[in-house]
């Protein structure tokens, strides 16, 4: 759960392109089968990264104010929360850079092992990809404009297409456990 917070928060290599894929299309399933409006129910609060025990209650504040902003371009977000560690100072600075920097590592070898389950996909499910690749590895997005967009283009594939990276996915997520 926390590398979920992170990946859904902080992201310094981007979303896992399939995990949005998954996020957006089952968010479009729900939202189509709601018919009525629907009170929105209260947030929860994530599970925090560990860094955070190193945190005032305060800066624990701050830091999820900053993280779940929806409303700021991902390149901004991740400068604003080094920039949230660095005024915060040690040991905060050094357990969140030691976080980022474990969490970029785990990111890249999960998009090596997802990009070689890619090369074995058809030529659709490969540009498909491409496609969503482009739009998640887009700084000057926020998350929902990200979202948005990756959910659009998800809506486009042909549904055998969209199956082919579905099973992809699941095959990557496999091999992570």
């Amino acid at each position: 759960s926390l590398e979920l917070f992170h990946s859904l928060f902080l992201s310094p290599m981007r979303f896992l392109p399939f995990f949005l894929l998954l996020v957006a299309f089952l968010h479009a399933k729900k939202a189509r089968k709601q018919v009525t409006t629907t009170t929105p129910s209260p947030p929860t609060t994530p599970n925090m990264p560990e860094f955070l025990t190193h945190a005032s209650d305060s800066a624990k504040k701050e830091y999820v104010d900053i993280a779940t902003n929806d409303n700021i371009v991902k390149a901004t977000k991740e400068k604003a929360l080094l920039s949230w560690a660095q005024r915060n100072g040690e040991p905060l600075l050094s357990a969140y850079t030691n976080y980022t920097a474990d969490v970029q590592s785990q990111k890249k070898q999960k998009d090596a092992r997802m990009q070689e389950i890619v090369l074995l996909l058809s030529d659709s499910a490969q540009k498909a990809d491409a496609s969503i690749r482009i739009i998640a590895n887009d700084d000057s997005l926020t998350p929902k404009q990200e979202s948005d967009q990756i959910a659009k283009q998800f809506r486009k594939i042909k549904p055998s297409v969209r199956k082919e990276l579905m099973t992809a996915m699941e095959s990557a997520s496999a091999i992570e456990e």
